[in-house]
């Protein structure tokens, strides 16, 4: 909905008479990350992730879990859980200033 949304106020000429510069530059960010590609890219962090975690299980290694990777795992996710808060409020700031 987002890049739908901002393609068809970009064709309009709507984009440039509504939002900043600094607003546009966040919609540019936000439709990069959430395209295909950037979907897929952290469709696949989550996987690898699992699977380390699925063999590490599996062969009773928890503890190696624990030591090597659980941290970047943690890391990983706190990472994305900023980055689509961050998205989050920027839609709603450029929401607002729509209304």
């Amino acid at each position: 909905i987002v890049f739908v949304t901002t393609n068809s106020m970009f064709q309009s000429g709507l984009l440039y008479k509504k939002l900043s510069h600094d607003q546009i530059g966040k919609l540019q960010v936000i439709s990069s990350e959430f395209s295909l590609f950037g979907e897929q890219y952290l469709s696949n962090q989550l996987s690898q992730t699992k699977q380390v975690f699925e063999r590490c299980r599996t062969k009773g290694e928890m503890e190696l879990w624990a030591s090597q990777f659980k941290s970047e795992a943690v890391a990983n996710v706190d990472f994305w859980e900023r980055k689509f808060q961050d998205h989050k409020n920027a839609l709603e700031e450029i929401v607002g200033s729509l209304c």
